[in-house]
């Protein structure tokens, strides 16, 4: 690949914005999808991190622990992406509070 290219690849990749409602880019509004907050994503990475220790430690069954990995990697993937499908369906956002931008 030529330098060219790896610019071409580059400007084409879609941005990620984690700092206002809508960004522009070049003259193109980018939208900005996080919905959950800082001291949400505190919280999840917290919680995420006792259920997988506690499904590694095998003290309950297959079944429980399986649903504690479950849960807690979605907990991490949230916390991680900043965008929650639940508070996306019940309307919440932590994210775009007053005095948070």
């Amino acid at each position: 690949m030529t330098v060219d290219n790896l610019t071409r690849i580059k400007a084409a990749r879609p941005l990620i914005f984690h700092t206002g409602a809508v960004k522009k880019q070049e003259g193109i509004p980018m939208k900005d999808f996080d919905n959950v907050g800082i001291l949400d994503t505190a919280v999840r990475s917290v919680i995420s991190v006792i259920l997988l220790a506690l499904a590694v430690e095998g003290l309950f069954s297959n079944t429980i622990s399986l649903i504690l990995v479950v849960v807690g990697l979605l907990l991490w993937a949230t916390a991680s992406s900043g965008v929650c499908l639940l508070y996306r369906l019940l309307g919440l956002d932590t994210y775009h509070k007053k005095g948070h931008q």
